[in-house]
């Protein structure tokens, strides 16, 4: 209930985040990831997000994100070189390197998807999450520390 959430993406100044995961010994398929959601209005369907953010921290060989390869670099503000994937419902920022912990303003990333024309301002955010997508194996996978504050 104290979430802020939903929240249009032109009233957000800052989403501050941290993560903190470990593998663990495990062997796999699987992503390490961020998954945040959008809907286009204060009281859309969130079982059926109208677009969706995802900032992998380790991907899975031989998996690919949604779409295809737009950009490769790095944002202001967050730390890494990321792998830009979309098909324009979905963006996907793809650490080239594993990290395995991050504090950072998940802004950033929202604001470069709504310069990329994937996200636009009158969007509501809706749900930030992090954790893992398992394709197979994954025993040992821990995650902790995980804290998203919008304001």
């Amino acid at each position: 209930t104290d979430s802020n959430l939903p929240k249009q993406i032109s009233a957000i100044t800052s989403v501050d985040t941290t993560w903190t995961w470990a593998s663990g010994g495990a062997i796999g398929i699987y992503n390490a990831a961020y998954n945040v959601w959008f809907t286009s209005n204060a009281s859309g369907n969130i079982s059926a997000p109208d677009k969706f953010l995802m900032v992998c921290f380790d991907h899975a060989s031989g998996k690919q994100p949604r779409g295809s390869v737009i950009a490769t670099g790095s944002l202001t503000e967050v730390p890494g070189t990321w792998t830009v994937w979309s098909d324009g419902i979905c963006i996907s920022y793809v650490a080239t390197s594993t990290i395995h912990s991050m504090s950072f303003d998940l802004k950033a990333f929202i604001r470069d998807a709504v310069e990329r024309g994937v996200l636009t301002n009158s969007m509501y955010l809706h749900d930030v999450f992090a954790g893992f997508e398992i394709w197979s194996g994954g025993v040992g996978l821990t995650s902790s520390g995980f804290s998203a504050v919008v304001r």
